[in-house]
Protein backbone atom coordinates (compact mmCIF):
# COMPACT_ATOMS: atom_id res chain seq x y z
CA UNK A 1 0.00 0.00 0.00
CA UNK A 2 1.65 3.11 -1.02
CA UNK A 3 2.36 5.64 1.59
CA UNK A 4 1.40 9.74 1.77
CA UNK A 5 4.16 12.51 2.33
CA UNK A 6 3.55 16.01 2.42
CA UNK A 7 6.04 18.59 3.52
CA UNK A 8 5.18 22.57 4.73
CA UNK A 9 7.61 25.36 6.10
CA UNK A 10 6.69 26.72 9.12
CA UNK A 11 6.68 30.92 9.89
CA UNK A 12 8.06 31.38 6.38
CA UNK A 13 7.29 34.98 6.73
CA UNK A 14 8.97 35.40 9.73
CA UNK A 15 11.93 33.49 8.03
CA UNK A 16 12.10 35.88 5.12
CA UNK A 17 12.13 38.94 6.90
CA UNK A 18 14.52 38.30 10.19
CA UNK A 19 17.10 40.73 7.88
CA UNK A 20 16.21 43.99 6.98
CA UNK A 21 18.50 43.98 3.64
CA UNK A 22 16.68 43.17 0.50
CA UNK A 23 19.97 40.66 -0.30
CA UNK A 24 19.04 38.84 2.00
CA UNK A 25 15.27 38.35 1.92
CA UNK A 26 16.09 37.77 -1.42
CA UNK A 27 18.38 34.62 -0.80
CA UNK A 28 16.18 33.29 1.53
CA UNK A 29 13.29 33.64 -1.12
CA UNK A 30 15.08 31.54 -3.83
CA UNK A 31 16.20 28.99 -1.26
CA UNK A 32 12.83 28.09 -0.43
CA UNK A 33 12.10 28.07 -4.01
CA UNK A 34 14.71 25.92 -4.68
CA UNK A 35 14.41 23.65 -2.05
CA UNK A 36 10.40 23.43 -2.72
CA UNK A 37 10.77 22.95 -6.79
CA UNK A 38 14.37 20.79 -6.40
CA UNK A 39 15.65 19.73 -3.58
CA UNK A 40 12.60 18.12 -1.91
CA UNK A 41 11.51 16.55 -5.28
CA UNK A 42 15.36 15.19 -5.78
CA UNK A 43 15.04 13.71 -2.09
CA UNK A 44 11.92 12.11 -3.19
CA UNK A 45 13.07 10.52 -6.09
CA UNK A 46 16.45 9.07 -4.18
CA UNK A 47 14.23 7.20 -1.93
CA UNK A 48 12.16 5.67 -4.92
CA UNK A 49 8.95 8.13 -4.07
CA UNK A 50 6.83 10.33 -6.63
CA UNK A 51 6.81 13.86 -6.49
CA UNK A 52 3.23 14.56 -6.68
CA UNK A 53 3.19 18.57 -6.18
CA UNK A 54 5.82 20.40 -5.71
CA UNK A 55 5.34 23.63 -7.57
CA UNK A 56 3.22 25.07 -4.68
CA UNK A 57 4.10 25.66 -0.87
CA UNK A 58 3.30 22.43 -0.36
CA UNK A 59 5.37 19.12 -1.57
CA UNK A 60 3.00 16.03 -1.41
CA UNK A 61 4.42 13.06 -2.81
CA UNK A 62 3.94 9.24 -2.84
CA UNK A 63 6.38 6.53 -1.58
CA UNK A 64 6.27 2.39 -2.02
CA UNK A 65 7.03 2.03 1.46
CA UNK A 66 7.00 3.20 5.11
CA UNK A 67 10.99 2.61 5.47
CA UNK A 68 11.31 4.93 2.20
CA UNK A 69 9.22 7.63 3.46
CA UNK A 70 10.40 7.90 6.67
CA UNK A 71 14.37 8.28 5.44
CA UNK A 72 12.86 11.07 3.03
CA UNK A 73 11.84 12.95 6.12
CA UNK A 74 14.97 12.28 8.40
CA UNK A 75 16.76 13.73 5.12
CA UNK A 76 14.20 16.82 4.59
CA UNK A 77 14.52 17.45 8.27
CA UNK A 78 18.48 17.53 8.17
CA UNK A 79 18.28 19.87 5.01
CA UNK A 80 16.03 22.49 6.21
CA UNK A 81 15.91 22.11 10.48
CA UNK A 82 19.13 24.09 10.72
CA UNK A 83 17.68 27.04 9.11
CA UNK A 84 13.63 27.13 9.13
CA UNK A 85 11.21 25.14 10.41
CA UNK A 86 8.92 22.00 8.40
CA UNK A 87 6.26 20.04 9.28
CA UNK A 88 6.25 16.60 7.76
CA UNK A 89 3.37 13.80 8.10
CA UNK A 90 3.32 10.33 6.70
CA UNK A 91 0.47 8.65 6.28
CA UNK A 92 -0.57 4.52 4.94
CA UNK A 93 -3.28 4.74 2.73
CA UNK A 94 -5.68 1.97 3.53
CA UNK A 95 -6.31 -0.49 0.06
CA UNK A 96 -10.17 0.54 -0.14
CA UNK A 97 -9.74 4.24 0.98
CA UNK A 98 -10.68 6.79 -1.79
CA UNK A 99 -8.47 9.92 -2.33
CA UNK A 100 -10.39 12.17 -0.92
CA UNK A 101 -10.45 10.59 2.24
CA UNK A 102 -7.32 9.89 2.23
CA UNK A 103 -5.89 13.73 1.68
CA UNK A 104 -8.01 15.43 4.31
CA UNK A 105 -6.47 12.20 6.64
CA UNK A 106 -2.84 13.26 5.69
CA UNK A 107 -3.74 17.16 5.99
CA UNK A 108 -5.11 16.51 9.44
CA UNK A 109 -2.06 15.08 10.33
CA UNK A 110 0.06 17.42 9.08
CA UNK A 111 -1.98 20.18 11.02
CA UNK A 112 -1.28 18.04 14.26
CA UNK A 113 2.92 17.86 12.82
CA UNK A 114 2.94 21.61 12.75
CA UNK A 115 2.31 21.78 16.27
CA UNK A 116 5.26 20.14 17.33
CA UNK A 117 7.43 21.54 14.40
CA UNK A 118 11.19 22.74 14.97
CA UNK A 119 11.66 26.19 14.48
CA UNK A 120 15.07 27.54 13.18
CA UNK A 121 18.52 26.94 14.35
CA UNK A 122 18.90 26.87 18.27
CA UNK A 123 19.35 30.53 19.90
CA UNK A 124 22.36 32.09 20.91
CA UNK A 125 22.05 32.77 24.57
CA UNK A 126 25.68 32.19 25.27
CA UNK A 127 26.78 35.92 25.97
CA UNK A 128 30.69 34.88 25.62
CA UNK A 129 29.45 33.80 21.73
CA UNK A 130 29.55 36.84 18.90
CA UNK A 131 25.87 36.83 17.94
CA UNK A 132 24.70 36.92 13.97
CA UNK A 133 25.14 40.70 12.64
CA UNK A 134 21.99 40.19 10.08
CA UNK A 135 19.29 37.96 12.19
CA UNK A 136 21.16 38.90 15.64
CA UNK A 137 19.93 35.60 17.92
CA UNK A 138 22.23 33.09 15.76
CA UNK A 139 25.69 31.89 16.54
CA UNK A 140 27.62 33.80 14.08
CA UNK A 141 30.01 31.18 12.60
CA UNK A 142 30.16 32.09 9.03
CA UNK A 143 32.78 35.57 7.43
CA UNK A 144 32.34 36.27 3.81
CA UNK A 145 34.78 37.73 2.11
CA UNK A 146 32.99 39.88 0.75
CA UNK A 147 31.18 40.82 4.08
CA UNK A 148 32.87 42.73 7.23
CA UNK A 149 31.25 41.04 10.23
CA UNK A 150 30.50 37.25 11.04
CA UNK A 151 27.04 36.05 9.86
CA UNK A 152 25.58 32.78 11.14
CA UNK A 153 25.09 29.59 8.80
CA UNK A 154 21.28 30.45 7.78
CA UNK A 155 22.10 34.20 6.76
CA UNK A 156 25.21 32.58 5.07
CA UNK A 157 22.74 30.37 3.22
CA UNK A 158 20.71 33.31 2.12
CA UNK A 159 23.59 35.84 1.17
CA UNK A 160 24.70 32.66 -1.24
CA UNK A 161 21.22 33.08 -3.13
CA UNK A 162 21.01 36.73 -2.84
CA UNK A 163 23.05 37.57 -5.87
CA UNK A 164 21.32 35.35 -8.74
CA UNK A 165 19.28 36.90 -11.49
CA UNK A 166 15.52 36.98 -12.20
CA UNK A 167 13.77 37.06 -15.47
CA UNK A 168 17.70 37.66 -17.07
CA UNK A 169 17.39 40.75 -14.87
CA UNK A 170 19.95 42.37 -12.78
CA UNK A 171 18.16 43.08 -9.08
CA UNK A 172 17.57 45.87 -7.43
CA UNK A 173 20.32 46.79 -4.86
CA UNK A 174 18.20 48.08 -2.26
CA UNK A 175 14.92 49.70 -1.81
CA UNK A 176 16.11 52.97 -1.36
CA UNK A 177 17.15 52.39 -5.17
CA UNK A 178 13.83 51.30 -5.74
CA UNK A 179 12.02 53.98 -4.25
CA UNK A 180 14.09 56.65 -6.38
CA UNK A 181 12.05 54.71 -9.01
CA UNK A 182 8.76 55.27 -8.14
CA UNK A 183 6.75 58.95 -8.03
CA UNK A 184 6.36 60.79 -6.27
CA UNK A 185 9.37 59.46 -5.03
CA UNK A 186 10.45 56.85 -2.65
CA UNK A 187 6.90 55.37 -2.26
CA UNK A 188 7.05 52.09 -2.44
CA UNK A 189 3.66 49.47 -2.83
CA UNK A 190 4.34 46.07 -0.14
CA UNK A 191 2.25 43.80 -1.93
CA UNK A 192 -0.09 40.76 -0.20
CA UNK A 193 -1.83 38.33 -2.92
CA UNK A 194 -3.83 35.58 -1.94
CA UNK A 195 -6.11 33.28 -3.39
CA UNK A 196 -9.39 32.75 -1.70
CA UNK A 197 -10.65 29.91 -0.16
CA UNK A 198 -8.33 27.85 -2.07
CA UNK A 199 -8.55 24.67 0.30
CA UNK A 200 -12.19 24.60 0.05
CA UNK A 201 -11.37 24.60 -3.79
CA UNK A 202 -9.38 21.84 -3.42
CA UNK A 203 -11.39 19.95 -1.45
CA UNK A 204 -13.84 19.50 -4.25
CA UNK A 205 -11.38 19.04 -6.74
CA UNK A 206 -9.92 16.17 -4.64
CA UNK A 207 -13.33 14.81 -5.25
CA UNK A 208 -12.60 14.10 -9.05
CA UNK A 209 -9.47 11.67 -8.12
CA UNK A 210 -5.99 11.85 -7.32
CA UNK A 211 -4.65 12.70 -11.05
CA UNK A 212 -6.72 15.24 -11.62
CA UNK A 213 -6.36 16.94 -7.78
CA UNK A 214 -2.72 16.81 -8.62
CA UNK A 215 -3.23 18.44 -12.44
CA UNK A 216 -5.12 21.38 -11.42
CA UNK A 217 -3.13 21.90 -8.11
CA UNK A 218 0.22 22.47 -10.67
CA UNK A 219 -1.62 24.11 -12.86
CA UNK A 220 -2.50 26.92 -10.28
CA UNK A 221 0.43 27.14 -8.86
CA UNK A 222 2.06 27.73 -12.33
CA UNK A 223 -0.91 29.90 -13.25
CA UNK A 224 -0.25 31.92 -10.38
CA UNK A 225 3.52 31.90 -10.17
CA UNK A 226 3.53 32.84 -14.05
CA UNK A 227 0.99 35.93 -14.05
CA UNK A 228 2.91 37.44 -11.23
CA UNK A 229 6.10 37.52 -12.95
CA UNK A 230 4.33 38.43 -16.17
CA UNK A 231 2.42 41.03 -14.48
CA UNK A 232 6.05 42.61 -12.54
CA UNK A 233 7.37 42.76 -16.13
CA UNK A 234 4.25 44.69 -17.61
CA UNK A 235 3.24 47.14 -14.68
CA UNK A 236 7.22 47.80 -13.91
CA UNK A 237 9.73 46.97 -16.89
CA UNK A 238 8.77 50.44 -19.56
CA UNK A 239 12.25 51.10 -20.82
CA UNK A 240 13.31 48.66 -23.68
CA UNK A 241 16.91 47.63 -22.99
CA UNK A 242 16.33 48.18 -19.13
CA UNK A 243 18.12 44.76 -17.69
CA UNK A 244 17.44 45.97 -14.10
CA UNK A 245 14.63 44.53 -12.40
CA UNK A 246 12.26 47.85 -11.06
CA UNK A 247 10.39 45.46 -8.63
CA UNK A 248 11.00 42.73 -6.07
CA UNK A 249 8.98 39.60 -6.01
CA UNK A 250 10.34 38.60 -1.79
CA UNK A 251 8.09 35.40 -2.04
CA UNK A 252 5.70 33.06 -4.02
CA UNK A 253 4.01 30.39 -2.57
CA UNK A 254 1.15 28.22 -3.60
CA UNK A 255 -1.60 30.39 -2.80
CA UNK A 256 -0.12 33.71 -1.91
CA UNK A 257 2.58 36.29 -3.09
CA UNK A 258 4.36 39.32 -1.73
CA UNK A 259 6.06 41.70 -3.79
CA UNK A 260 7.36 45.24 -3.56
CA UNK A 261 7.01 47.59 -6.83
CA UNK A 262 7.21 51.64 -7.10
CA UNK A 263 3.96 52.95 -5.75
CA UNK A 264 3.21 54.50 -9.05
CA UNK A 265 3.11 50.60 -10.70
CA UNK A 266 0.49 49.04 -8.44
CA UNK A 267 -2.48 49.70 -10.84
CA UNK A 268 -0.98 48.07 -13.70
CA UNK A 269 0.16 45.47 -11.93
CA UNK A 270 -3.11 44.67 -10.71
CA UNK A 271 -4.93 44.84 -14.23
CA UNK A 272 -2.59 42.86 -15.66
CA UNK A 273 -2.19 40.01 -12.73
CA UNK A 274 -6.10 39.70 -13.13
CA UNK A 275 -6.05 39.24 -16.83
CA UNK A 276 -2.64 37.00 -16.80
CA UNK A 277 -3.92 34.78 -14.21
CA UNK A 278 -7.03 33.59 -15.63
CA UNK A 279 -5.60 33.21 -18.83
CA UNK A 280 -3.02 31.10 -17.76
CA UNK A 281 -5.55 28.92 -15.64
CA UNK A 282 -7.52 28.63 -18.82
CA UNK A 283 -4.75 27.83 -20.73
CA UNK A 284 -3.93 25.20 -17.83
CA UNK A 285 -7.44 23.11 -18.25
CA UNK A 286 -9.09 24.58 -15.70
CA UNK A 287 -12.65 25.66 -16.12
CA UNK A 288 -13.81 29.55 -16.31
CA UNK A 289 -15.92 28.07 -12.95
CA UNK A 290 -13.14 27.30 -10.81
CA UNK A 291 -10.44 29.91 -11.40
CA UNK A 292 -9.81 31.06 -7.58
CA UNK A 293 -11.09 34.42 -6.86
CA UNK A 294 -8.23 36.43 -4.82
CA UNK A 295 -7.48 39.26 -2.62
CA UNK A 296 -4.60 42.41 -2.78
CA UNK A 297 -3.66 43.95 -0.03
CA UNK A 298 -1.49 46.88 -0.31
CA UNK A 299 0.46 49.79 1.69
CA UNK A 300 2.41 52.92 0.26
CA UNK A 301 4.50 53.17 1.76
CA UNK A 302 8.42 55.63 2.69
CA UNK A 303 10.61 53.23 1.13
CA UNK A 304 12.60 53.90 4.51
CA UNK A 305 9.71 51.99 6.65
CA UNK A 306 10.47 48.58 8.37
CA UNK A 307 9.83 46.15 5.89
CA UNK A 308 8.08 43.28 8.09
CA UNK A 309 6.04 45.93 9.23
CA UNK A 310 4.86 46.96 5.82
CA UNK A 311 3.67 43.53 4.90
CA UNK A 312 2.05 42.93 7.92
CA UNK A 313 -0.04 45.98 7.08
CA UNK A 314 -0.44 44.25 3.88
CA UNK A 315 -1.89 41.04 5.17
CA UNK A 316 -4.19 43.03 7.14
CA UNK A 317 -5.74 44.89 4.18
CA UNK A 318 -5.45 41.39 2.33
CA UNK A 319 -8.15 40.26 5.02
CA UNK A 320 -9.93 42.93 4.69
CA UNK A 321 -10.42 42.93 1.18
CA UNK A 322 -11.47 39.26 1.37
CA UNK A 323 -14.85 40.24 3.04
CA UNK A 324 -16.15 41.39 -0.08
CA UNK A 325 -18.49 38.20 -1.42
CA UNK A 326 -18.25 38.53 -4.87
CA UNK A 327 -14.89 39.22 -7.73
CA UNK A 328 -11.56 39.39 -6.95
CA UNK A 329 -10.83 41.89 -4.76
CA UNK A 330 -7.90 45.11 -3.52
CA UNK A 331 -7.79 46.99 -0.45
CA UNK A 332 -4.83 49.48 0.33
CA UNK A 333 -3.59 52.15 2.96
CA UNK A 334 -1.41 55.20 2.44
CA UNK A 335 0.51 55.27 6.00
CA UNK A 336 0.94 59.41 5.59
CA UNK A 337 -2.95 58.95 6.04
CA UNK A 338 -3.12 56.32 8.78
CA UNK A 339 -1.62 54.91 11.21
CA UNK A 340 1.06 51.95 11.16
CA UNK A 341 -1.20 49.83 13.64
CA UNK A 342 -4.94 48.63 13.21
CA UNK A 343 -5.58 50.23 9.76
CA UNK A 344 -8.45 48.52 9.19
CA UNK A 345 -10.18 48.83 12.32
CA UNK A 346 -9.51 52.77 12.24
CA UNK A 347 -12.33 52.52 9.43
CA UNK A 348 -14.71 53.03 11.80
CA UNK A 349 -18.73 54.27 11.38
CA UNK A 350 -18.18 57.86 12.98
CA UNK A 351 -21.21 59.36 14.93
CA UNK A 352 -23.15 60.43 12.06
CA UNK A 353 -22.90 57.25 10.75
CA UNK A 354 -20.82 57.95 7.22
CA UNK A 355 -18.08 55.47 6.45
CA UNK A 356 -15.11 57.92 4.95
CA UNK A 357 -14.36 54.96 2.61
CA UNK A 358 -15.16 52.86 -0.01
CA UNK A 359 -12.55 50.08 0.91
CA UNK A 360 -12.54 47.60 0.47
CA UNK A 361 -12.73 47.46 -3.53
CA UNK A 362 -13.97 44.90 -6.17
CA UNK A 363 -10.34 45.10 -8.51
CA UNK A 364 -12.62 46.18 -11.39
CA UNK A 365 -13.97 48.99 -9.06
CA UNK A 366 -10.24 50.32 -7.88
CA UNK A 367 -9.21 50.26 -11.40
CA UNK A 368 -12.14 52.33 -12.70
CA UNK A 369 -11.14 54.74 -9.65
CA UNK A 370 -7.68 55.06 -11.09
CA UNK A 371 -9.49 55.59 -14.96
CA UNK A 372 -11.36 58.34 -13.33
CA UNK A 373 -8.18 60.10 -11.55
CA UNK A 374 -6.40 59.89 -14.97
CA UNK A 375 -9.41 61.17 -16.58
CA UNK A 376 -9.41 64.11 -14.32
CA UNK A 377 -5.91 64.88 -14.46
CA UNK A 378 -5.93 64.53 -18.86
CA UNK A 379 -9.30 67.09 -18.56
CA UNK A 380 -6.93 69.79 -16.56
CA UNK A 381 -9.23 69.32 -13.06
CA UNK A 382 -7.63 71.93 -10.39
CA UNK A 383 -5.36 69.09 -8.23
CA UNK A 384 -6.30 71.67 -4.75
CA UNK A 385 -10.04 71.59 -5.82
CA UNK A 386 -10.05 68.02 -6.06
CA UNK A 387 -8.06 67.58 -2.85
CA UNK A 388 -10.38 69.87 -1.31
CA UNK A 389 -12.73 66.63 -1.66
CA UNK A 390 -10.66 65.00 1.49
CA UNK A 391 -11.27 67.86 4.07
CA UNK A 392 -14.82 67.86 2.74
CA UNK A 393 -15.92 64.23 2.98
CA UNK A 394 -15.39 64.46 6.86
CA UNK A 395 -17.91 67.14 7.38
CA UNK A 396 -21.00 66.47 8.83
CA UNK A 397 -23.29 64.70 5.59
CA UNK A 398 -25.72 67.85 4.81
CA UNK A 399 -22.34 70.25 5.19
CA UNK A 400 -20.64 67.87 3.01
CA UNK A 401 -23.44 67.40 0.23
CA UNK A 402 -23.62 71.28 0.15
CA UNK A 403 -20.33 71.86 -0.45
CA UNK A 404 -19.72 69.00 -3.25
CA UNK A 405 -22.69 70.21 -5.22
CA UNK A 406 -20.89 73.51 -4.97
CA UNK A 407 -17.65 72.64 -5.62
CA UNK A 408 -19.51 70.86 -9.21
CA UNK A 409 -20.55 74.22 -10.21
CA UNK A 410 -17.37 75.65 -9.98
CA UNK A 411 -15.44 73.09 -12.59
CA UNK A 412 -15.39 72.79 -16.41
CA UNK A 413 -18.92 70.76 -17.82
CA UNK A 414 -16.58 67.61 -18.62
CA UNK A 415 -14.52 67.95 -15.24
CA UNK A 416 -17.71 67.84 -14.00
CA UNK A 417 -19.29 64.70 -15.37
CA UNK A 418 -16.06 62.93 -14.58
CA UNK A 419 -16.44 63.87 -11.14
CA UNK A 420 -19.77 62.36 -10.73
CA UNK A 421 -18.60 59.17 -12.47
CA UNK A 422 -16.07 58.71 -10.21
CA UNK A 423 -17.01 59.99 -7.09
CA UNK A 424 -20.78 59.98 -7.53
CA UNK A 425 -23.88 62.31 -8.10
CA UNK A 426 -23.41 63.00 -4.22
CA UNK A 427 -20.31 62.92 -2.30
CA UNK A 428 -22.39 59.94 -0.38
CA UNK A 429 -23.32 56.52 -1.30
CA UNK A 430 -25.56 53.56 0.30
CA UNK A 431 -23.98 50.05 0.16
CA UNK A 432 -26.61 46.87 -0.32
CA UNK A 433 -26.30 46.63 3.32
CA UNK A 434 -27.82 50.03 3.71
CA UNK A 435 -24.33 51.19 4.66
CA UNK A 436 -23.29 55.46 4.04
CA UNK A 437 -20.14 55.38 1.91
CA UNK A 438 -18.25 57.84 0.18
CA UNK A 439 -15.13 57.30 -2.18
CA UNK A 440 -13.96 60.84 -2.18
CA UNK A 441 -10.90 60.59 0.33
CA UNK A 442 -9.83 57.07 -1.62
CA UNK A 443 -9.40 59.24 -4.71
CA UNK A 444 -7.54 62.00 -3.10
CA UNK A 445 -5.02 59.69 -1.71
CA UNK A 446 -4.23 57.84 -4.89
CA UNK A 447 -4.14 61.05 -6.62
CA UNK A 448 -0.28 61.09 -6.50
CA UNK A 449 0.36 57.74 -7.55
CA UNK A 450 -1.54 58.10 -10.87
CA UNK A 451 0.55 59.25 -13.91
Amino acid sequence: MPIDAIVDFRKVQAFLFESSHLAYIRGASRWLWELNRFLLPELVEKHDGDPLIKDGGLLLASFPSMGAAEAFANEARNECEPHIGVAIALRERGSSESFPVARKALLEKLEKAKLGAGHFAALCTNSYIMRCSECGFRAANKNPATIDVPICATCFKKWEHSGRRQFCLEPIENLTELGKLARPQNYLATVLIDLDHLGRQMDDFAERGQDAYVATSNALARAFVHAIQVACLKACQKKRGDRTARFEICYVGGDDGMLVLPGDRVFEFVGWFETEFKRRCLRGGIAEADVPRFSVGFLLANSHFPIREAFAISDELCKSAKTLKEGNSVDWAVLTDSMADRVVERRTHFKDGVVRTGKPYTTQAFLSLETGIRALRELGASTSKLKALYKMSYEAPEVARLEYRHLLTRVDRKVRLELKNTVGVDIHENKDDSTVYTKAPDMVELMDFVR
